[in-house]
C-alpha cells in the first residue's frame, strides 16, 4: 500500500504504508479527546460510510471501546505528567480559578501548575478540575486543593498559589499555610499567597466603568437589537456591504459581567459600523434606541484609552511566555495613563480617572514583592526600576518600600544558597563554599547602590 506525505519543503513524497489497526484506533481516539466530540461519532452512519473510503481495512470500535481508549490515553498522559513533575529540580507555582457551569448550579474547581523543566522550557499543565458543591467554602476549598497536591506528591515543591481576591480564597491560603511545611515552602510561606493581577486589573477597569456605564446604554442596546435574530444580523451585513464597509470585525455579542473586557471588546467592534446603525434608522421603524454623535465621540474616547489595560490584560494572560518579568512596568505605566485622564475634557473620564485611581491606589497595597524581584531580575531593569517608579506610588514612603524589597531579594539569594549547598552535599562531597567566599558579601554592595 502506498501513502502521500507532505514534507516540510510542501513536496509531496510517496511511501509504502502497512495499515495498524491499534495506531488507527488510537489516533481516532485522540482526534474525538481533540476535537470535542461525542463517543457516539463512531455510531453515525456517516462516519462509517466516510471511513469505508478512506480504510476499509479499519474496523470502527464501539462507543464503549472508544471510551475505554480515551482513559487509557488518559492514564498514559498523567503518569507521563507525573513523571516531569517528580524529575523536576525546580519549584512549582499553582494557579487556582472556579469555573460556574451555564445553568449557574455547579461549581468546579481548576488547578494549574506552572514550572519550568529541566530542559528550561516553561510548562503549564492543568493537574485537576473538580467538582466542588456549593457553597464554595475556604475549609472544602483547601481540602481540595491539598487532595491535588498529595495526589500529584508536589506538597514540598510548592512555590506559590494565585488565587482571585476574594474572602474564601483568603481564608483557604490560610488554611494551606497551618498544613503545609514551611521548611519547603519559599521564605518560609511569606511569598505563598499570590494575588492575580489579572483579577486585580479588572476590578480596577470594572470600577471605573460603572461610573460611565449609562453612556453606552445605547451602543449596547443596538448591538443587542442587531444580533437578536438571524433575520436583523442578516440584514445589518446587508447594509454592511451597502456601504461596502472593509471590516473584518464582527459584531462582539457577549456581555460579561464580571469580565471588564467584553463591554470593552462590545464598543470597540461596534466602532467599525458607526455609520451602519446610522443608516438602519431609516430601514427599520423598530429600531429606536440609535446612538448619538456625542456617544460615539465618547465611545472612541474610551475605546482608546482602555486600549492599554487590554494590551496589558493579553499579555499578562499568556501561558507560554513568563510574564513577570514586566509586571512593575506595566502597572506602574497603567496608573501614569490613568492620572493622564484626570485633565480630560470629558467629565465622565475625569470621574472615571478619579474612581479608577482610587481602586488601583487600594489594591496596590496587595501587590507582591516578589513579583518586584522578577522585574530587578530582568537584566534590562535591575534596581534602577524601582528608583524610577517607587516615588510616583509610595511617594515620602518610597525608600522605605525599596529596603523592604531589598530585604526581599536578599532573603532569597540567601535561601537559593543554602538549598544549593544541601543539594550539593547529597550528589557529592565536595566542600561546603566557606563563609568568607560567600557571594553574599558582594551581592549586599550591589543591593544598597
Amino acid at each position: 500500500m502506498l501513502k502521500a506525505t507532505k514534507t516540510k519543503e510542501g513536496d509531496v513524497e510517496i511511501r509504502t504504508f502497512k495499515f495498524d489497526q491499534d495506531t488507527t484506533r488510537r489516533e481516532l481516539a485522540n482526534m474525538v479527546i481533540l476535537n470535542d466530540h461525542p463517543l457516539s461519532l463512531v455510531e453515525y452512519s456517516g462516519f462509517h460510510r466516510f471511513m469505508g473510503t478512506a480504510q476499509s481495512l479499519f474496523k470502527i470500535p464501539s462507543r464503549y471501546t472508544l471510551k475505554s481508549d480515551i482513559l487509557q490515553i488518559y492514564d498514559y498522559e498523567r503518569a507521563k505528567l507525573k513523571g516531569l513533575l517528580e524529575k523536576n529540580k525546580g519549584k512549582i507555582a499553582l494557579t487556582t480559578d472556579m469555573w460556574t457551569s451555564h445553568n449557574q448550579r455547579k461549581g468546579f474547581m481548576a488547578i494549574t501548575s506552572h514550572f519550568v523543566d529541566n530542559s528550561w522550557t516553561l510548562q503549564s499543565r492543568i493537574i485537576r478540575f473538580i467538582y466542588v458543591p456549593c457553597l464554595h467554602t475556604s475549609e472544602m476549598l483547601a481540602d481540595a486543593m491539598m487532595e491535588c497536591l498529595h495526589d500529584w506528591n508536589i506538597e514540598h515543591k510548592l512555590s506559590t498559589l494565585t488565587v482571585d481576591n476574594c474572602s474564601t480564597n483568603n481564608g483557604m491560603i490560610r488554611i494551606l499555610l497551618e498544613i503545609l511545611s514551611n521548611v519547603s515552602l519559599l521564605l518560609n510561606g511569606d511569598m505563598f499567597h499570590m494575588h492575580c493581577y489579572a483579577h486585580i486589573l479588572n476590578l480596577i477597569v470594572k470600577d471605573g466603568l460603572d461610573v460611565i456605564m449609562d453612556s453606552f446604554e445605547r451602543i449596547r442596546s443596538s448591538v443587542s437589537y442587531w444580533t437578536s435574530s438571524p433575520k436583523r444580523e442578516e440584514n445589518f451585513f446587508e447594509t454592511v456591504n451597502q456601504l461596502e464597509i472593509k471590516s473584518t470585525k464582527k459584531l462582539v455579542l457577549a456581555d460579561c459581567k464580571t469580565r471588564w473586557n467584553s463591554t470593552y471588546l462590545i464598543i470597540h467592534s461596534a466602532l467599525m459600523y458607526k455609520t451602519v446603525f446610522a443608516h438602519l434608522k431609516h430601514k427599520d421603524s423598530h429600531y429606536k434606541n440609535v446612538p448619538t454623535e456625542d456617544d460615539w465621540v465618547l465611545a472612541k474616547e474610551i475605546s482608546d484609552k482602555f486600549d492599554v489595560f487590554y494590551q496589558a490584560t493579553e499579555e499578562f494572560l499568556g501561558t507560554k511566555y513568563p510574564t513577570a518579568n514586566n509586571y512593575l512596568p506595566t502597572i506602574c505605566d497603567i496608573r501614569d495613563a490613568v492620572d493622564g485622564w484626570s485633565t480630560s475634557t470629558f467629565e465622565q473620564i475625569k470621574l472615571m480617572a478619579s474612581s479608577m485611581a482610587h481602586k488601583f491606589d487600594s489594591n496596590w497595597r496587595k501587590i507582591h514583592g516578589i513579583m518586584v524581584v522578577a522585574t530587578i531580575l530582568d537584566p534590562r531593569y535591575k534596581m534602577k526600576i524601582m528608583e524610577c517608579y517607587f516615588p510616583s506610588l509610595y511617594g515620602d514612603g518610597s525608600s522605605y518600600e525599596i529596603i523592604k524589597i531589598q530585604e526581599v531579594l536578599l532573603r532569597m539569594v540567601e535561601e537559593y544558597k543554602q538549598n544549593s549547598k544541601v543539594s550539593q552535599a547529597l550528589s557529592s562531597n565536595r566542600t561546603h563554599v566557606s563563609p568568607s567566599q560567600s557571594t553574599m558579601g558582594p551581592l549586599k554592595k550591589n543591593v544598597s547602590i
